[in-house]
């Protein structure tokens, strides 16, 4: 779970537009 957890967060770091609702769901 950390795991994915961290490489979503990966991914809203390099496209913050792309994952606006997964930023406020973690």
């Amino acid at each position: 779970m950390k795991f994915e957890k961290t490489f979503i967060d990966g991914l809203i770091v390099i496209q913050p537009d792309v994952f606006p609702d997964e930023r406020g769901y973690f």
